[in-house]
């Protein structure tokens, strides 16, 4: 029986270690889990898999069976333990952005897309391998997504710009101004082109663009002899430019005066001597008939050349004028009764006194631009005078109104002017006293009087200006012979 029972044991060993070794090739073949299966854990199962029954020899069967499993179980534990160390502290840095594919005992690559790799998955090596450890594990799990989802901001770091890439800022009134130099042709006469030519460069230096040359004839000398040389008479822009700079300047004005249709045509242009190239060009037309014409037209080409727009002045423009008046009358006297040495009345004639017949007027003035300078002044004013006083004797106070119509004129480009004309005078009001009587009207007195005016006049500011006056009636102002009335007057305008 113990023989039968061995040869049992011996058969049922070799089927067990068949079947093991089967099974062993069949998980070679088929991927490991990921987890190991603990001895223990080996051993239930292979308990439960086993059916027992009341054949003793089923029985010893089992239990051959079973003492072989637990032995293979033991025997198969250190395999577990053998495989773990094939993951190392080496094998561990290769779990990095660079190298996703490391695996640990053939288990899938562990990727961004598979976060089922954790820590909890990984106890069952970390706690055979002690260098392995689970706080280090799940520190580089996390670090990968951290790499990718960090955001670098770079601040825009400002870039220093050198000095001589930025404009200086000059300050024109002090920086030193050009020199430039004019060249005027077309005229055949050569007094007008040299007074064309002075104008214009008074304009250049007015505009505060340039300076004049201080020898304008050598250079005006030296064109006419390249002139000469050149028997053609005509010199280009590059030959112009060339002996500009020969005289020291750095621009040159050239103007061609061109007659057409009754009229002249003045173009300008500056040209810089270095380049020869043209720098700005103006084109006016107008009379030349005279040294006003050829003042007006050169500040009109200046301006053009600059884009200067000139604002004109109002057509008509409305003021007020106060001024102090003095009246006399020529040839007047008043006779007086007194008594001689005998007691006798003798008459005595007291002439007017010339300067003693004070008085003010106070109006509003019209004034009507014509052209540039000349206008048209009218207005009304209103008089309070005494034309005639004798001290001690008599005198005469009246009220008047004035009609003014005067022409104004004004010289060249300084603030003076010049007016004359006529005025209509209107007296009311004459009051004739004598000394220690009461004053009665002065039945005499014509009812109205027509003078002639001249006068002049300052310009002080754009809408203040000062004038004086002095008017000569032609009518008698008491119907007498000779007896004319004389006025003067200094006043103050503003012109709104």
């Amino acid at each position: 029986m113990s023989r039968t029972k061995r040869s049992i044991k011996i058969v049922t060993i070799f089927l067990l270690c068949f079947t093991l070794l089967l099974h062993a090739q069949t998980e070679a073949d088929a991927p490991p889990p990921v987890t190991d299966v603990p001895p223990s854990v080996a051993a239930e199962t292979a308990e439960a898999s086993v059916t027992f029954s009341d054949d003793p020899v089923v029985e010893a069967v089992a239990e051959v069976e079973t003492s072989v499993i637990e032995e293979i179980a033991v025997d198969e534990t250190p395999s577990i333990i053998e495989e773990a160390p094939e993951v190392t502290v080496d094998d561990t840095p290769s779990i990095t952005e660079e190298t996703p594919e490391v695996t640990i005992d053939d288990t899938p690559p562990i990727t961004e897309e598979t976060p089922e790799v954790t820590a909890d998955d990984t106890p069952s090596i970390t706690e055979e391998n002690p260098g392995i450890t689970v706080d280090d594990t799940p520190s580089i799990i996390e670090d990968t997504p951290k790499t990718v989802e960090t955001i670098i901001t770079v601040e825009p770091v400002p870039i220093p710009v050198s000095p001589a890439e930025t404009t200086p800022v000059i300050d024109t009134d002090d920086a030193p101004k050009p020199k430039i130099a004019v060249y005027v042709t077309g005229s055949k006469d050569e007094v007008e082109n040299k007074a064309l030519g002075t104008y214009i460069l008074e304009a250049l230096v007015r505009s505060g663009r340039y300076t004049a040359i201080e020898r304008s004839e050598v250079f005006l000398a030296e064109i006419a002899q390249e002139h000469i040389t050149q028997r053609s008479g005509a010199i280009d822009d590059a030959q112009i430019s060339q002996l500009g700079k020969q005289s020291g300047v750095q621009f040159v004005c050239v103007a061609d005066v061109t007659k057409a249709f009754g009229g002249n045509q003045v173009s300008v242009r500056i040209l810089d001597v270095e380049t020869a190239e043209v720098v700005a060009v103006g084109v006016v037309h107008g009379a030349l008939r005279n040294m006003d014409d050829l003042r007006k037209i050169s500040e009109k080409v200046v301006n053009a050349m600059f884009g200067i727009v000139v604002v004109q002045e109002k057509t008509v423009r409305f003021g007020a004028r106060l001024a102090y008046n003095n009246s006399h009358v020529l040839n007047h006297t008043f006779p007086v009764q007194i008594l001689d040495d005998n007691f006798q009345f003798i008459n005595i004639d007291y002439a007017n006194e010339f300067g003693k017949g004070s008085g003010f007027e106070f109006g509003f003035v019209t004034l009507f631009r014509l052209t540039g300078r000349l206008s048209i002044e009218s207005g009304v004013n209103f008089l309070m005078r005494s034309p005639v006083t004798v001290t001690n004797v008599a005198d005469i106070n009246e009220f008047a109104v004035t009609i003014p119509a005067l022409l104004r004129y004004k010289i060249g480009a300084t603030p003076v002017y010049v007016q004359g004309g006529a005025q209509l005078d209107i007296p009311f009001g004459a009051k004739l006293k004598r000394s220690g009587e009461t004053a009665v009207d002065f039945d005499e007195r014509t009812s109205f009087d027509i003078g002639l005016t001249a006068g002049a006049g300052y310009q002080i500011l754009k809408n203040l200006s000062a004038d004086i006056r002095i008017t000569s009636g032609l009518l008698s102002y008491d119907g007498l012979k000779g007896h004319l009335l004389l006025q003067g007057s200094a006043g103050v305008s503003w012109m709104f």
